[in-house]
């Protein structure tokens, strides 16, 4: 690992045989923004062959100022990330509040009053929209103007950067992907203070959050709270694991304590491959990065 100045580190930085940095335009960029980490991928256009990966952990939450720092500062030092000629290039966030509202009821000229029952945005503070084809929807959320403005005229001005949720392509994700043949499975998306949970039945999404945690009790009780809601039994339901989780986390072993059918999936289908030198990166801890490309 690499530290900078204690303020992040790069945990993981991972590159393909065939990347060459004179075909960027031939591929797509997607980056995962969050208060707690930076990620990127670079995935090939045409045959969707994941490229190059690199995971940024950061030593504290920071606000919108000092991530902007830091991205500024890792950006600068980087050989290709600043390229300015991407094919495409698209941006997900992953603390912001978000909402799914059914297509048949979504109005574009609305956005900002969906949010206003769950978090009003604020006058800083972008509404966007991204349409969800796998469950016939839009999700809502709401993105902070200055990454935004940052994104958009600073890294990449010569670029449209597409603007997405990270629970946008963790839905994408978990239909694209035939988990097991049990009818409804909870699939649950890591992160190092907050978890998505969506539950699904066949087609169907029944149930989809965001939680916050501090401990692996708070997980627990969030994710025993949503089984109760939904009349599930713990000892006979499927819980799919992914994002920042292994077996030796303090969330894995109080889960397994409550819950017995835990799944983890090493290497998920979502229509990416690998060359040898990804072969020992768990990409389960990627998927809401790598299930960007099916947006």
């Amino acid at each position: 690992m690499e530290t900078y100045n204690d303020v992040f580190e790069k945990r993981l930085s991972v590159r393909a045989e065939r990347f060459d940095v004179d075909a960027i335009a031939e591929y797509d960029l997607f980056l995962s923004i969050g208060e707690d980490a930076f990620r990127f991928a670079v995935i090939d256009a045409s045959t969707k062959q994941c490229l190059y990966l690199e995971d940024y952990a950061f030593f504290k939450k920071l606000s919108k100022e000092e991530l902007i720092a830091v991205l500024n500062r890792i950006y600068e030092n980087h050989l290709f990330l600043k390229a300015n000629y991407w094919n495409n290039i698209r941006a997900a966030f992953r603390n912001t509040p978000f909402t799914l509202v059914p297509n048949e009821l979504f109005d574009s000229k609305a956005n900002r009053k969906y949010l206003r029952w769950i978090s009003p945005p604020l006058p800083n503070e972008e509404v966007c929209a991204t349409p969800q084809q796998v469950i016939d929807a839009h999700t809502l959320f709401k993105a902070p103007k200055e990454l935004v403005l940052w994104l958009e005229n600073i890294a990449y001005p010569s670029r449209q950067v597409q603007f997405s949720h990270a629970v946008c392509s963790f839905l994408e994700g978990i239909f694209k992907y035939d988990y097991n043949a049990t009818p409804v499975q909870f699939h649950v998306a890591v992160e190092a203070n907050q978890f998505f949970i969506a539950v699904t039945q066949g087609s169907t999404l029944e149930y989809c959050n965001m939680f916050q945690y501090r401990t692996a009790q708070d997980f627990i009780y969030y994710l025993l709270f949503v089984i109760d809601e939904l009349k599930r039994d713990p000892a006979t339901c499927h819980v799919n694991f992914l994002g920042q989780i292994n077996r030796q986390s303090k969330v894995y072993d109080i889960a397994y304590r409550y819950i017995k059918h835990l799944h983890f999936h090493e290497r998920p289908a979502l229509g990416i491959t690998f060359d040898h030198n990804f072969d020992n990166v768990p990409s389960y801890q990627y998927f809401n990065l790598l299930a960007m490309h099916l947006l």
